[in-house]
């Protein structure tokens, strides 16, 4: 393998840039390595034409590259409902449901203003939840406090059913007297 295509196998490593076979009359064997065609290179959600210098390749001169149609690239912010989370918000802890069928819950914002501490508690449900019944998980929130989950790649917890809350004076007990006017609950959830 000559010299060339050794250093543009480091580089094509290092920094992923990927060529496409070009006609003989345009590839390694042509005399202008300029001439060469080079794709993965672009910008999110638009066609664009940049430069990209490589060397070893001819004299290390900028090598002109055209990208056509769209290049999307992860992680870059969008307008589509489809790549954010749903929220639910209650200004009360009383039992309700956030999601009427399978989800995931992702992060929550729980605020009591009561004087006293509460619980809220989570179920796997379809349906409005009866507090201290079949609870799958439980937050406390002492008075006065806010307590913030943030939403996370990954999900806190996968309901199969759905998922319902209820705001109670313990972990799994179904009292809620003192624990549901007080309490703010907002859930991320898809």
């Amino acid at each position: 393998m000559n010299s060339k295509w050794k250093k543009l196998l480091a580089i094509g490593a290092v920094c992923t840039i990927l060529l496409a076979q070009a006609p003989v009359s345009q590839g390694p064997q042509a005399s202008n390595a300029a001439a060469w065609k080079m794709t993965g290179i672009g910008t999110a959600g638009s066609a664009d034409t940049g430069v990209v210098t490589i060397q070893g390749i001819g004299s290390g001169t900028a090598v002109p590259v055209s990208i056509s149609g769209t290049v999307s690239i992860a992680g870059v912010p969008t307008t589509s409902s489809a790549n954010a989370f749903a929220i639910a918000h209650a200004a009360t802890a009383a039992a309700a449901n956030v999601k009427a069928s399978a989800g995931n819950l992702y992060g929550m914002v729980l605020g009591n203003s009561n004087s006293a501490g509460c619980w809220v508690q989570i179920f796997n449900t379809a349906g409005t939840p009866t507090a201290g019944t079949s609870v799958v998980d439980a937050y406390f929130v002492q008075a006065g406090v806010t307590v913030t989950i943030p939403p996370g790649l990954a999900a806190l917890e996968h309901f199969s059913a759905g998922i319902g809350f209820a705001g109670a004076t313990t972990d799994s007990g179904a009292t809620t007297t003192g624990c549901t006017t007080g309490l703010s609950t907002t859930f991320y959830y898809q």
